[in-house]
């Protein structure tokens, strides 16, 4: 399994549905602006809708893999995990793409069985 979790160099914030400052995160995220620190003169990636849900489930579940962030995207929307995992698995590997996020195979998975 992979686990996906937020670029050390990257800062964000997020506002809830309501426009209330939401801090770092939270379900209700309606809008999360990103920055690429390590990036000199990087502008601000704005997501909004299932884009910041995206980017939310992946702050609190992407130690889960694709498979949490699918399902807790799905639970936002109230649809099936079948019916968001092609469109979250292509925002994923967009945001691993633009260094935003980071994906990280399971070492385990990654090593043959000695025996």
């Amino acid at each position: 399994m992979t686990s996906y979790r937020i670029g050390p160099d990257v800062a964000w914030h997020s506002s809830d549905d309501d426009g209330g400052a939401g801090g770092s995160g939270g379900a209700g995220a309606g809008r999360v602006a990103v920055l690429d620190l390590a990036e000199v003169g990087a502008v601000p990636f704005v997501l909004e809708g299932s884009a910041a849900a995206i980017w939310t489930a992946v702050f609190e579940h992407g130690d889960e893999g694709a498979d949490g962030v699918v399902a807790a995207v799905a639970e936002r929307f109230d649809l099936e995990p079948a019916d968001v995992r092609a469109d979250v698995d292509a925002f994923l590997a967009e945001l691993v793409q633009r260094r935003l996020i980071e994906a990280e195979p399971d070492p385990a998975a990654a090593s043959p069985d000695p025996t």
